[in-house]
């Protein structure tokens, strides 16, 4: 059976059937419906409650035994459990950004829990909601649970982890807190004070611990909630870097690149053929070196992550084939930027690798594609194919558009003074991307949409520009 993401067991049972002390790397969630007798959680042991609601963090030893005595009419006791993953968190918090400071608080919770008052009125309210559901439509039930079981302000502790040592506890405290502060700068001080020791004893003892200092663990925390991004969101290579706590894409892409031996767009890109992954990485992708600043290898790669995201929310949709044509889009600028684009349907439809591994009606949509992507066309793509990559090749940031239309004129008008050069960046600016400018958006509901609104306000301001401008071009020019 496949992994769910959250286990609902609604059970009935006589009270001798009740599972002995154990523990497991789970959440885990029990609320007692009927029944009596003693819990011990960790190092407590108390009286169960009717009706309680107890929230235990992974791998706290726990066992309920329940009074023979004190049973229903069929002689068993009742209660509901729920059971979810601290994986399961950390993907809810990449995909759901909202959800993360409800995540963070319970993530926090090193003790098992007991909840009281309206929050416990709300969350038994929607265990039984969740009976005689199906896995797939208790989802949205489960996420207003986790709201309310973050709710913490009124519960009182029911248990801790008596099997760790002094050492562990320690290790446990400082793991929670780098786990809801990951996305922020931690400064060491800040955790020395919080983990109770000295400079030198904390470095010591991370060393000792975990094999790393504070700032490679922080790093390793960082990169594996990187990789749940990466497979489970849409957001940018540079956007995760950021959200997890990166403030440097190049020094995020080479500890990436060390501690998994492949790139962060491989892992994003896995559902890709290895032999056709290689080929263009290796064969098609380092021409774009010959090319202007503009097409060059960065911007390729920018168009192929684009396209793959895209893809993702048009059905039916070949992802090899938006590979390929993302990656063959610019080729024909080694004959000239005037007719690139129908050169480069004539490299992709002439390339024997590809040929080999497409049907002809595959290769046609791709050329067709190609083809259409420039976005001095009209007409809209004849195709998906054509749309997404199209769409991708228009990724449109001031900074990036302004900087790539001063390398180009800087290769190709070098004889334009620096006054020049900033008339032939506003020209093309009004031009393309004005208010009466001819780049077309395909795709509405894209973020190209907003991003063009944004260009377009900051093409509305010269000031804006002109100092944009000023910054770039003696970035670009300065020996």
């Amino acid at each position: 059976m496949d992994k769910i993401a959250f286990t609902y067991d609604d059970v009935r049972v006589t009270p001798d059937r009740q599972i002995g002390i154990h523990s497991h790397p789970q959440w885990e969630l029990s609320h007692v419906i009927y029944g009596d007798g003693t819990r011990t959680i960790g190092d407590r042991r108390e009286q169960i409650v009717k009706g309680e609601v107890i929230l235990l963090p992974p791998n706290i030893p726990h066992v309920w035994q329940f009074d023979s005595s004190v049973t229903d009419n069929d002689g068993c006791i009742a209660n509901i459990t729920v059971f979810f993953e601290d994986n399961t968190l950390n993907g809810l918090s990449a995909l759901l950004p909202e959800m993360k400071d409800s995540i963070d608080k319970i993530r926090m919770q090193t003790e098992a829990i007991s909840y009281s008052g309206a929050t416990l009125e709300n969350i038994v309210s929607i265990l039984y909601s969740l009976r005689n559901k199906t896995a797939e439509a208790r989802i949205p039930y489960m996420f207003r649970l986790l709201r309310f079981l973050s709710d913490t302000s009124s519960c009182l502790p029911v248990g801790s982890n008596n099997t760790l040592t002094r050492t562990e506890m320690r290790m446990e405290r400082i793991r929670t807190f780098c786990a809801c502060n990951y996305a922020r700068d931690i400064n060491l001080d800040e955790i020395v004070l919080y983990a109770g020791m000295n400079r030198s004893a904390f470095c010591t003892f991370m060393k000792r611990y975990t094999g790393h200092t504070f700032s490679e663990y922080m790093n390793e925390l960082r990169l594996n909630l990187a990789v749940e991004r990466i497979k489970n969101t849409d957001e940018s290579i540079a956007e995760i870097a950021f959200s997890v706590g990166f403030s440097n894409v190049t020094y995020f892409n080479r500890l990436f690149r060390n501690k998994y031996k492949c790139t962060p767009k491989t892992v994003r890109m896995d559902t890709i053929n290895t032999e056709l992954r290689t080929y263009v990485e290796q064969q098609i992708i380092p021409r774009y070196a010959l090319f202007d600043k503009a097409h060059q290898a960065d911007h390729v790669n920018m168009v192929i992550e684009q396209s793959i995201k895209l893809a993702r929310s048009i059905p039916g949709i070949n992802t090899e084939m938006v590979y390929v044509t993302a990656a063959f889009h610019d080729l024909g600028l080694v004959n000239g930027r005037e007719n690139h684009h129908i050169d480069s349907r004539k490299i992709l439809e002439t390339d024997e690798f590809i040929k080999a591994r497409f049907s002809q009606e595959q290769i046609r949509l791709m050329g067709e594609a190609v083809e259409d992507h420039r976005a001095s066309k009209s007409d809209r793509p004849r195709n998906d194919y054509g749309l997404i990559v199209a769409e991708a090749d228009r990724f449109i940031n001031g900074e990036t558009i302004i900087r790539r239309t001063i390398q180009y004129g800087l290769k190709n008008y070098p004889d334009l003074d620096r006054e020049g050069h900033y008339r032939r960046t506003l020209e093309h600016l009004e031009r393309k991307y004005g208010r009466n400018g001819y780049l077309k958006i395909w795709l509405p509901w894209s973020d190209n949409a907003k991003r063009l609104e944004s260009l377009r306000q900051m093409i509305d301001n010269p000031e804006v520009i002109y100092k944009m401008f000023d910054r770039i071009f003696r970035e670009e020019t300065r020996n």
